[in-house]
């Protein structure tokens, strides 16, 4: 699937027209051209702003995915899996990496905050 595919995918998905999408991206309607033949694939910064705005994965938006979920929610849901697979030991070590990627989500999250 191409860049242009999955973007008109992601738009149908969401019942978006291309001006609807070009804001949610924080582009001016004009700009949007990613799903004419031709036109330049999105920059990371629209992919991201549309991720954030529909709680999804850039890998969703772009079609790499067809796992529509936010990516919080899989990481969460792997460590609790890997949390149950492991031995007594390792477990709390699982707990401390699961602290660490909330907390650096966090940051993230404050940090692209503060750019807009």
């Amino acid at each position: 699937m191409t860049t242009a595919e999955a973007l008109a995918r992601f738009r149908a998905v969401y019942g978006l027209n291309k001006s609807a999408m070009a804001a949610a991206g924080g582009i001016a309607a004009a700009s949007y051209t990613y799903e004419n033949e031709g036109g330049a694939a999105p920059n990371v910064n629209v992919v991201i702003n549309l991720a954030k705005k529909f709680n999804t994965s850039i890998d969703y938006i772009l079609g790499l995915t067809d796992d529509a979920r936010p990516v919080n929610q899989i990481l969460s849901e792997m460590a609790a899996v890997q949390k149950q697979a492991a031995p007594a030991d390792e477990t709390s070590r699982l707990d401390e990496l699961t602290a660490r990627v909330d907390a650096l989500t966090a940051r993230l999250d404050r940090l692209e905050g503060g750019k807009n």
